[in-house]
């Protein structure tokens, strides 16, 4: 209902800052429950399947929404494409109330136990090198809102090549996700260091992103091999938290979700000064590769 309201403020220029404040409460409230519903729904040995399937539902949905709204908007007006997200998000909206609740379980935490185990995670050094790699892939996932400007002011693209764009950006992981997720499944005692290997992979394309796009359009595909890499080490430190973190895995969790799909929103202000300040390539650049650099370095 909140996100079917920050649609409703796009509609009202005026409004725009209150529709970006509504879509990420409304995009960070059910992430962690949705996420802990997949894993006690399956056996241990199918957690990285089942935490690959979501995701790669989800990109196939924004590949065909990127394209079908850039179409509607270039054909018809941005209004349109505001009317048809709106549509969309309602049909969502009453999905949701076919949802069937299988297995009650009653919470024996307190408010009090719930801030004190809040207290010992961001005390504690078996857990602050985790949180720290959590929160640096949250900050450099502040680049996203940036993308689609960065393409049309400085790459020059037009509104039917970043529509193409952003299908692409969203269908690159789709083929591979289950088969990571088996991989993760499978390999599940190395996963920092193949965190830290994926993360030191991920720095050059989004350096070819942010410096030879603007000389070249071409280049600014090659940030669909970090879409492709950031679609693994997503996965595998969900199941990182889950398997290894037994003890505190629900905050853990939460914390994850929050500091991955909403800490972006709170660093948005940071890229926007850095992009003023530095120019755009240097923005994307300092924020995305030294961040991703940072957490794997605490891997």
């Amino acid at each position: 209902m909140i996100y079917v309201s920050s649609i409703l403020c796009l509609l009202r220029p005026e409004l725009l800052p209150l529709a970006v404040l509504l879509f990420y409460v409304a995009d960070g409230l059910p992430t962690s429950a949705s996420f802990v519903m997949r894993i006690e729904s399956v056996p241990e040995n199918w957690r990285g399947k089942i935490i690959s399937i979501g995701p790669a539902l989800s990109y196939a949905s924004y590949a065909a929404g990127s394209f079908a709204l850039g179409f509607i908007a270039a054909s018809y007006g941005s209004a349109s494409a505001v009317y048809a997200m709106l549509a969309i998000s309602c049909a969502g909206l009453i999905a949701r109330f076919f949802l069937v609740e299988t297995l009650r379980r009653i919470s024996t935490s307190t408010s009090a136990g719930y801030l004190k185990e809040l207290k010992y995670v961001f005390t504690s050094r078996e857990y602050s090198r985790v949180i720290a790699v959590m929160a640096l892939l949250g900050v450099s996932f502040a680049i996203s809102p940036f993308l689609a400007p960065f393409l049309k002011d400085v790459a020059g693209m037009g509104d039917y090549e970043i529509a193409v764009f952003f299908s692409l950006y969203n269908l690159v992981p789709i083929p591979f996700s289950l088969i990571l997720g088996h991989l993760v499944d499978k390999y599940k005692g190395s996963i920092p260091k193949f965190l830290a290997a994926l993360l030191y992979l991920d720095a050059p394309f989004i350096a070819a992103f942010a410096l030879l796009a603007p000389v070249a359009p071409i280049f600014a595909y090659a940030v669909l091999g970090s879409v492709y890499l950031a679609s693994i080490y997503r996965a595998a430190l969900n199941i990182y938290v889950s398997d290894v973190f037994k003890t505190h895995r629900g905050l853990l969790v939460a914390l994850n979700a929050v500091l991955m799909a909403n800490l972006p929103g709170v660093a948005v202000p940071l890229v926007a000064a850095l992009w003023a300040a530095l120019g755009p390539p240097l923005a994307i650049l300092l924020v995305a590769t030294a961040t991703r650099i940072g957490a794997a370095a605490c891997c």
